[in-house]
């Protein structure tokens, strides 16, 4: 199995996944808004990633898929001094 980051090639599947679990308050993709430019998305994703930007409560964080978009995992990470 190999994980690996969203594309610009992983648009039309990621969106269609988006679309179909997310629901109520549920946010399938952390982060984007409906409508919103999938480049920015992916924009979005790096910032996340190196720390930048975050909103209050949030922590760094990888978006990782397996081949296709299966769903979400969001598990949080504990730092230790």
């Amino acid at each position: 199995m190999i994980l690996r980051p969203l594309t610009l090639e992983d648009e039309a599947e990621a969106l269609a996944a988006h679309s179909e679990l997310a629901h109520d308050d549920f946010k399938f993709f952390l982060g984007y808004e409906s409508g919103m430019a999938w480049g920015d998305y992916l924009a979005h994703l790096e910032s996340e990633h190196l720390g930048i930007n975050l909103p209050e409560g949030r922590v760094q964080a990888n978006s990782l898929v397996v081949h296709r978009c299966l769903g979400r995992c969001s598990l949080p990470l504990v730092f230790y001094r």
